[in-house]
């Protein structure tokens, strides 16, 4: 074989190669657009945690030096009432509308987001790491989240398992063991 064959040889295997590998990771976490769309529904999650968050703090305002208890607010009317401590209210990062805030029954509200993808929930991981995943789980297109204003989202019944009780029975040694 020639040196000119042996390299086209080279060249079409190097690029069958390199095209397996872009064809197996499209495959595997998919393409560009769908990257897109799952970073613009974690903004969504992210948002809308955070109005909730705002909404409760509105609606169970913190009690005052001297107070033990702080009495608790109506829900705002419209998002635009709660207090702007540290930047705007959030809008869909590619709409650039606001979230949609309906009051319904006492403290219950809804809040919505249109979402380009669905997001199912993943029984091996009930809660985040700064709580439950309340958002986590939303079909594709406009979905409401349902929402009470008198509960904390961390106050949920998500199974926790409790730690090990400490049994006093059993001699904790004087010096480490190493």
């Amino acid at each position: 074989m020639t040196k000119d064959r042996l390299t086209n040889i080279f060249l079409i295997i190097a690029g069958v190669a390199v095209l397996t590998v872009v064809v197996f990771g499209f495959f595997k976490i998919g393409s560009p657009m769908h990257q897109r769309d799952l970073e613009s529904d974690n903004r969504r999650v992210s948002d809308i945690s955070t109005l909730s968050q705002e909404i409760y703090s509105f609606v169970n305002p913190a009690p005052r030096p001297g107070q033990t208890i702080a009495a608790p607010r109506s829900l705002p009317a419209s998002l635009d009432e709660l207090p702007q401590v540290y930047s705007p209210n959030p809008n869909d990062p590619v709409s650039g509308e606001p979230y949609e805030y309906m009051l319904r029954e006492g403290t219950v509200y809804e809040l919505c987001a249109t979402f380009a993808t669905e997001a199912k929930e993943n029984a091996s991981e009930p809660r985040g790491y700064y709580g439950p995943r309340t958002f986590n789980t939303h079909p594709i297109g406009r979905f409401c989240f349902t929402l009470d204003a008198s509960k904390s989202l961390y106050e949920t019944s998500v199974p926790y398992k409790a730690p090990i009780p400490y049994d006093a029975s059993v001699p904790i040694p004087a010096k480490p063991i190493y």
